[in-house]
């Protein structure tokens, strides 16, 4: 096995620092896009917003809104206004583009996203079996 390069652990950037488009192939209509990763920061903000702020759902089949606001921001070919895909866009694709620009910011897929929902539990509550309870105490017997 041969040892990582730094072109294997970092994303690429131009020269003013800006994360450069990577080009993916979306299944669902058989064509490439150019997508731009999403940064750490704003990819754990997403994974929170689910983990604790949101009572339904998953990143990965986020709500439309989601899947709208990331494709917005990380499309760059072709580009799409968010009038563009609140008015016309097609919800199942708009949400495989999302998907793929969650994959390649480095969000694990399948197994590995239920690993790390279970982890980031964990450091947040000290408890391995879920979100953190809301409200009071609860009544014995019940």
């Amino acid at each position: 096995m041969e040892v990582a390069t730094k072109d294997d652990l970092l994303f690429s950037r131009d020269e003013k620092g800006e994360l450069l488009p990577q080009e993916v192939e979306i299944d669902e209509i058989g064509k490439k896009v150019l997508i731009t990763p999403m940064p750490r920061g704003e990819l754990k903000r997403y994974l929170s917003a689910w983990m604790f702020g949101k009572s339904k759902g998953d990143i990965i089949e986020s709500d439309k809104d989601d899947d709208i606001e990331i494709v917005e921001k990380h499309l760059v070919k072709p580009q799409l206004s968010k009038e563009d895909l609140q008015s016309a866009g097609k919800t199942l694709i708009v949400g495989a583009i999302s998907s793929k620009i969650l994959e390649i910011s480095g969000l694990p897929l399948g197994k590995a996203l239920e690993e790390t929902k279970k982890k980031l539990i964990q450091s947040k509550t000290g408890r391995s079996n879920g979100p953190p309870k809301r409200g009071g105490k609860t009544k014995k017997g019940s």
